[in-house]
């Protein structure tokens, strides 16, 4: 997916690995502590809201202002998310919802580490991974 896909475009591959546009903005939760890594020019490394450090539901207010926020980057295409038809009423309704973000979050990126994957092959190897690690900043129980 290319940083100035169309939403229709960025739909439809998804939909090709069995997305729906709303598990897109689920997924989208990321950009929240994510930064502009692979961008050139002046937002190279910018975070993509101004909360990079907390896995909060600023990047949705952000997103969808109509100007840019000082020291952040957007992302043509998360524009073009926030503000489709299919995808605006979810990106709407995360806004302050925290709680909501994280579960759902949470489910959609469950569903995406097991894409193509057989998963009654998979085998659970959670005994070697060490103690919790919590990155949610509102309080929330990991």
């Amino acid at each position: 997916i290319c940083l100035i896909d169309s939403a229709d475009t960025i739909i439809a591959r998804f939909a090709d690995a069995g997305f729906t546009a709303v598990e897109i903005v689920h997924l989208l939760a990321s950009h929240s502590v994510g930064a502009a890594d692979g961008v050139t020019g002046a937002n190279k490394g910018a975070p993509f809201d101004t909360t990079p450090m907390n896995f909060d539901t600023q990047f949705f207010v952000e997103t969808r202002l109509d100007e840019g926020v000082p020291g952040a980057a957007r992302l043509p295409s998360d524009l073009e998310l926030a503000r489709d038809d299919r995808t605006a009423c979810e990106w709407q309704s995360l806004i302050g919802n925290e709680d909501v973000m994280h579960t759902n979050f949470a489910a959609a990126m469950a569903k995406l580490t097991t894409v193509n994957q057989p998963i009654d092959q998979l085998i659970d190897c959670t005994e070697v991974v060490p103690g919790k690690f919590c990155v949610f900043s509102s309080g929330s129980p990991c």
